[in-house]
């Protein structure tokens, strides 16, 4: 019996550390896109900067700023619908409604703002 879960654990450490590696490789694939996506961004802004009046360059500014708010909103209601689809998965099919609408989706969204972080509706 000890043998088998002496075995277990090896492979539990074994599995891990491979996901861990293809982990690592996926982040250091994100730090290299997120590098050359800040340089695409600073060479656009120049060029922006170059060819457009300073109202108009401002403008960008603003625009960029709002579509920023924009993406991280979206982002961060990604991330809650994936919170909510894996505490609905992880219930029986069968499972009463009482139980799914019992479930504490205060613990599923974060900061409990309403996503919206400050942000001006126009």
């Amino acid at each position: 019996m000890d043998r088998d879960l002496a075995q277990k654990k090896v492979q539990l450490i074994d599995s891990i550390s491979r996901k861990l590696v293809v982990l690592q490789e996926a982040q250091r694939g994100l730090e290299d896109d997120l590098n050359a996506n800040v340089a695409l961004g600073k060479e656009v802004e120049s060029h922006v900067k170059r060819v457009c009046k300073a109202h108009e360059f401002e403008k960008f500014r603003l625009f960029i700023g709002d579509l920023d708010k924009v993406v991280n909103l979206l982002l961060s209601l990604s991330g809650r619908l994936a919170r909510v689809e894996n505490a609905l998965g992880g219930l029986a099919p069968d499972a009463p409604e009482e139980e799914k609408v019992g479930m504490p989706w205060g613990t599923l969204g974060g900061s409990g703002s309403g996503g919206l972080g400050g942000m001006k509706v126009v």
